[in-house]
């Protein structure tokens, strides 16, 4: 995986968030790696007003490097890969009754998405793909 160009990581990351949302879904695909946020103790965890647990994701290092700070700032990112995420990260945030908060910046939060929700959309993208990629 190469290093995100800083021109790139700066221009992405001033989209608005359901922008940064697709620009989610496109590289996660490209790349087959969801990026979130850990540290000695498991992974980080946002909740919104509601006090629903929040799953931080970003489609590459630089961005969830990015907002490794205030209580996350012992955290570095991880990766996950694509099928586990779909396979076995979604229908374990589902049963948790967590959400999804996709591609956080460090002066915007992302789109809250039901982990089912990100999981139709991440498999319609790859169906696309696919569909594409057929002879």
């Amino acid at each position: 995986m190469r290093p995100l160009h800083p021109r790139e990581l700066a221009n992405v990351l001033r989209l608005p968030p359901l922008q940064r949302y697709s620009h989610f879904i496109k590289s996660v695909i490209g790349s087959k790696l969801v990026w979130s946020l850990g540290n000695e103790q498991g992974w980080c965890l946002a909740a919104d007003e509601d006090g629903v647990e929040l799953v931080p994701l970003w489609p590459a290092p630089e961005y969830a490097q990015g907002c490794a700070s205030g209580s996350w700032a012992d955290s570095v990112p991880r990766s996950i890969p694509l099928e586990d995420f779909i396979e076995v990260w979604v229908p374990g945030m589902a049963g948790d009754h967590r959400q999804c908060t996709v591609f956080p910046t460090p002066n915007d939060r992302g789109p809250n998405v039901d982990p089912l929700k990100l999981r139709e959309h991440l498999l319609d993208a790859i169906a696309r793909i696919e569909y594409i990629d057929e002879p």
